[in-house]
């Protein structure tokens, strides 16, 4: 012991534990104790636990502005599993306000609460789960205004219930958690509206002026944090930078890396940079540099291919049926970096019955699979290439029968409602049950977007006037496909059914649609004052119910509203109480 109270003094022990076994164990650290009392004061005295003490920010003596929520968000990053307090008073009020966040341990966005009052009775306001610090501030400004709705509003209240249960949040969501919101309490929400600011790009162009290479390399260097949208007349794709990095990315039928390498290609198209809007999603793995140069690879191929006169209908044959595996590896040698495996088994299929699109189809081969196969093989002149089949074309004796495009038009025309020319709710149900029935023998995906538009003046809401209502409808048929359903949809909504189409697609849609319908004013209705919310609901995806597709759409419409927010994915809600 003698030895051990020395050490106490040189500045090692911390402390001393006798076991009930008579083991005497022994913990040091490097501090320095000159009296046997300021030793036990120290051995005694009850341990910290940073961890879980708040950080507290000086507090505010006016509204916060958005750098002291992202100084509180970057805060909270670096001490992980902390809480971080910003506080002020409310305008002309001694009301104290305290806007906490937190990254919690277990990963996932950060958790944003806003409270009322001091200490133990301060009150929560509300409590949101995201990663989206603009939202976050708008939220806040919006509470401190007064802008904030009451609870339990009669009107917006996102009270769709389905199969007897309660939503208790949402989440605004473009593709795949877009806007990142997730509402986990219950409080107050801001009213229904649509944030001017949302609608405006910070940055927009066109792809002939700057290259898609460009373009992206723009974003990464200026270490830009937001959202691009690019889009031509065929496809959209959107993609999120976060300081200079891109971290998620989708693109009909593409997602993460894949959309790089087929952005690359396009070569005509809008631009749009949204800035601070943010995804919690991560589907990028790869750096962005090494991307583009494959991508720009690719690009090269490309158009070898195009060049040598082939396209999707091209029908592909072997020049000489009687080549040996050796002499195949031979020719290719030296050729683009492939899955020398993949790339005879597809040489191999070839057989003059199928045409290029038809064979990509039925092997599920990406761009960046099949580009450089086709690549080398037209290099090495091992393959013909052919308008036609080489199976007998049956049809080539037969007569076409007369198709009646008035009788089909009359029958289309007899679908719509006289006032608006748009499909009528009954048909629209007949169209869903159709596809429905698709679905359950294909295995077919397919959305359901429910939109709701009023005008907004103020505070006060109205109905769209007729003559506005048939402009919005014409652009939105100026940007969907023709085998996409617009129609009315209960009493005073509209519903669009979209085959084939997952969620995430039938988001970029919804995206797309609200910028036509931004893009100016229509008559009668200036585009400020245009309100928008739409909700997204896909099968299988999200159910296996048409009914229950139809509430799940609309249950996010409605939370649409409630959260200010463009659109909402049934598949972002926060998970309903049984």
């Amino acid at each position: 012991m003698l030895n051990v109270a020395s050490m106490m003094l040189r500045g090692s022990y911390a402390q001393v534990q006798l076991t009930s076994d008579g083991v005497l164990y022994c913990f040091f650290r490097r501090e320095a104790f000159t009296t046997y009392r300021e030793l036990c004061i120290a051995m005694y005295r009850p341990k910290k636990e940073p961890a879980n003490q708040p950080i507290v920010i000086p507090k505010l003596d006016r509204l916060p502005v958005l750098e002291d929520l992202l100084g509180a968000h970057q805060q909270a990053q670096r001490a992980e599993g902390r809480w971080v307090e910003l506080s002020w008073n409310r305008p002309e009020s001694d009301e104290k306000l305290t806007l906490s966040v937190i990254f919690r341990l277990e990963g996932g966005a950060p958790v944003w609460m806003l409270k009322e009052g001091e200490f133990r009775n301060a009150e929560e306001i509300w409590t949101y789960e995201t990663g989206d610090t603009g939202l976050v501030f708008n939220l806040t400004i919006a509470e401190c205004e007064g802008l904030a709705a009451a609870d339990n509003s009669a009107s917006l209240e996102p009270s769709g219930a389905i199969g007897g249960r309660t939503m208790s949040g949402a989440s605004g969501s473009y593709g795949a958690s877009m806007l990142g919101l997730q509402r986990t309490s219950s409080g107050r929400l801001p009213a229904f509206s649509l944030p001017k600011e949302s609608g405006i790009a910070t940055m927009e162009g066109d792809l002939v002026d700057m290259p898609v290479p460009n373009l992206l390399q723009s974003c990464s260097m200026g270490k830009m944090t937001g959202r691009l949208l690019v889009h031509n007349n065929a496809a959209s794709a959107q993609m999120f930078f976060e300081d200079g990095v891109l971290v998620h990315a989708t693109a009909d039928g593409c997602l993460g890396d894949d959309v790089i390498l087929e952005l690359v290609a396009w070569e005509s198209g809008k631009f749009y940079f949204y800035r601070d809007q943010k995804s919690t999603e991560r589907s990028v793995q790869r750096r962005l540099d090494g991307m583009l140069m494959e991508g720009l690879t690719l690009l090269d191929q490309s158009r070898t291919i195009a060049d040598s006169g082939l396209t999707l209908d091209s029908y592909l044959d072997k020049r000489n049926k009687q080549l040996s595996e050796a002499e195949f590896d031979k020719l290719v040698v030296g050729g683009a970096p492939v899955d020398k495996n993949l790339q005879k088994m597809f040489y191999l299929s070839v057989d003059g019955l199928l045409n290029l699109g038809e064979m990509l189809k039925e092997k599920g081969l990406v761009k960046k699979e099949w580009v450089p196969i086709l690549y080398n093989l037209l290099k090495a002149d091992l393959i013909t290439i052919s308008a036609k089949s080489v199976q007998p074309d049956k049809t080539s004796f037969l007569v076409a029968t007369p198709i009646d495009r008035i009788a089909i038009d009359a029958i289309e025309r007899s679908f719509r409602r006289p006032d608006t020319g748009l499909m009528s709710y009954p048909h629209f149900q007949f169209m869903l049950e159709q596809e429905y029935a698709r679905c359950q023998l294909h295995r077919a995906q397919f959305s359901v977007i429910v939109i709701d538009l009023w005008r907004q003046q103020g505070p006060t809401m109205s109905p769209v006037p007729i003559s506005a209502l048939k402009e919005i409808f014409a652009r939105i048929e100026s940007v969907k496909r023709k085998l996409d359903v617009l129609a009315h949809f209960e009493a005073l909504s509209y519903a669009m059914l979209l085959p084939h189409t997952g969620t995430a697609s039938a988001a970029i849609l919804a995206y797309r649609i609200r910028e036509v319908l931004l893009a100016s004013a229509m008559p009668g209705l200036p585009s400020d004052q245009l309100a928008l919310a739409c909700g997204i609901a896909g099968m299988p995806e999200d159910c296996r119910e048409l009914g229950l597709l139809l509430s799940a759409a609309k249950a996010s419409k409605q939370a649409a509203q409630m959260n200010s927010t463009p659109l909402v994915l049934f598949k972002d809600l926060q998970k309903l109480p049984v």
